[in-house]
């Protein structure tokens, strides 16, 4: 009797490339993302370091979803059927932009925080001036 390994089914990150830690895969054009990125920061405006650390993982995830088509191979071939392949699609784009879009209101929160707390130091600042 011949005992065989059990197969793993292979990580989401090497099936569509959604949730692998790297952003710019074998395959895909760094160059491209490089300008996508460049275009997020000229957008944004990122003050500081937590604000540019979002824009890059904005980026990141931005660059995940345009580029989920030419990902979808391993996805198709995992699943049997195009239904269900294209199901999954529909859901890792959701997904994605939900993800999206908590980027978007954290990088708006942080920028709102900044803002009130200029204008609270400005306002202690010109009392202490007044009181003096």
């Amino acid at each position: 009797m011949t005992v065989r390994p059990r197969l793993r089914e292979a990580h989401p990150a090497l099936k569509h490339g959604v949730y692998s830690t790297n952003t710019v895969l074998p395959g895909e054009d760094r160059a491209a993302f490089e300008e996508l990125l460049r275009g997020l920061m000229d957008e944004h405006k990122p003050d500081g370091l937590s604000e540019c650390e979002e824009v890059c993982y904005l980026a990141h995830l931005v660059w995940r979803r345009q580029n989920l088509p030419t990902n979808l191979h391993g996805v198709t071939a995992y699943y049997h059927r195009a239904t269900d392949a294209f199901v999954r699609e529909l859901e890792i784009r959701e997904r994605l932009d939900q993800l999206i879009d908590r980027c978007l209101k954290r990088l708006l929160f942080i920028k709102g925080l900044k803002s009130v707390s200029s204008t609270a130091n400005r306002a202690m600042i010109s009392d202490a001036r007044h009181a003096a």
